[in-house]
């Protein structure tokens, strides 16, 4: 403790330091009297303050502007760049579905009433009509479907070429 108490002081040379006796803890008796406080395992802890010059301020506050200035930067950078990314990508992809066909392109959804599944089973799918082909009623309902669909198509065609409709931009 004492060469510390040297060192605080300037004695030693080593630092100098404008530390007072009084500003650092030197109750012995207080020391002693509490137990595990004299060991090697006991910390000191000194506090002083860090005042800096106006320039030194100044030299940190520009550093912090244009550290600042360059993250804002980059940040807006980094948002356009995925802007335009997004809005090209959009673009692709709206490319390539024109230019493609897919099966969603032909796709028909309809909803089948109970009713209609009934009538379907007695009068079509009856016991023993597809049995012997294997076809199940899943698949004889969509064949079903498919060629009732067509006549119906095939009649309205039919119906606009002998009306004398212009079909120029009907392809089939």
């Amino acid at each position: 403790m004492d060469s510390l108490k040297a060192k605080l002081e300037g004695n030693s040379g080593e630092f100098a330091t404008t530390f007072t006796q009084t500003e650092v803890f030197d109750d012995s008796a207080l020391i002693s009297a509490s137990d595990g406080c004299n060991n090697k395992d006991s910390l000191l802890y000194v506090q002083f303050s860090c005042v800096q010059t106006p320039d030194e301020m100044r030299t940190k506050y520009e550093h912090l502007s244009i550290v600042a200035s360059v993250g804002v930067f980059v940040a807006s950078l980094f948002l356009i760049v995925i802007y335009y990314m997004k809005r090209y990508s959009k673009m692709n992809q709206l490319d390539w579905d024109i230019q493609t066909i897919t099966p969603g392109d032909y796709t028909l959804q309809y909803e089948i009433t109970d009713e209609a599944y009934h009538w379907f089973l007695n009068t079509i799918y009856y016991p023993g009509s597809f049995e012997q082909e294997g076809t199940s009623i899943a698949l004889a309902l969509k064949n079903y479907m498919k060629a009732e669909l067509e006549k119906m198509l095939t009649e309205k065609l039919n119906e606009m070429r002998s009306s004398g409709k212009d079909m120029s931009n009907i392809k089939i």
